[in-house]
């Protein structure tokens, strides 16, 4: 079926508010012209549309959705939702490999948790849909504090409510990632823009010396704060990201 032109709204109020947007969607970066996963997209959203009685289109549906997307010289995220009758709207918003703009990390609220792979099956399909008025709620409380994101409060940097970290803790350099709905980590070094590092699910915070933070668009900052942690901040081109 034929793309939407990118930014433009896909997606009707009411179809929205009918399905109390259980809609599964995903986004994912892509960067010049090179190929979707589709096969792993497609199985992704299979789960939350085969829980919420959605029809998945066919693969090629998907392709052809995503590839007004897949050209060009920069990075773009682009989303697909998948629809009634087994359709799926595809958009994009411009993104950028990195940005050297430091940002802050605030505490979260203490009583909220991520979706994990130990989570009850309506929790872990609805991470996957267009019902996340939590998470937006959460962000917008942290923005007011001048924040993009958060972390729970305590000593160690776990994972992000919306974004990813990658951490310098002298020896190595290791990323802090929620795998639900989507790991950023794994779909940035998938499109080629970012070289594998260890992973961890927690580090304290004070072995941390630099850090970067991932945005939920796929674009680096430099983290100068974590809570009321200060950081050093290093704006130079990470060694993790390709030179692009």
């Amino acid at each position: 079926m034929p793309s939407p032109p990118p930014d433009v709204a896909a997606i009707a109020p009411a179809e929205l508010v009918g399905r109390l947007g259980a809609y599964p969607t995903v986004t994912v970066p892509i960067y010049q012209g090179r190929a979707v996963d589709t096969a792993w997209l497609w199985h992704h959203l299979a789960e939350p549309a085969d829980y919420f009685g959605l029809t998945m289109p066919t693969q090629t549906d998907l392709d052809l959705a995503l590839a007004p997307f897949s050209s060009g010289p920069a990075m773009v995220a682009a989303t697909v939702t998948i629809t009634a009758e087994g359709r799926c709207a595809a958009t994009s918003a411009p993104s950028q490999v990195y940005a050297p703009e430091p940002v802050r990390i605030g505490w979260r609220d203490g009583d909220w948790t991520a979706p994990a792979a130990t989570d009850e099956q309506w929790l872990r399909m609805a991470a996957r849909t267009t019902s996340l008025g939590t998470v937006d709620l959460l962000l917008r409380r942290l923005a007011e504090q001048g924040c993009v994101d958060g972390i729970g409060p305590g000593p160690d940097v776990a994972p992000a409510v919306a974004g990813a970290l990658v951490l310098d803790i002298g020896a190595e350099l290791v990323g802090v990632d929620n795998p639900e709905p989507v790991s950023i980590l794994e779909q940035l070094q998938a499109c080629g823009v970012m070289r594998a590092v260890a992973r961890r699910a927690a580090v304290p915070v004070d072995q941390v010396r630099h850090a970067w933070w991932i945005s939920p668009l796929y674009r680096t900052q430099p983290v100068a704060q974590f809570g009321d942690h200060p950081l050093p901040v290093d704006c130079s081109h990470p060694s993790f990201l390709e030179q692009l």
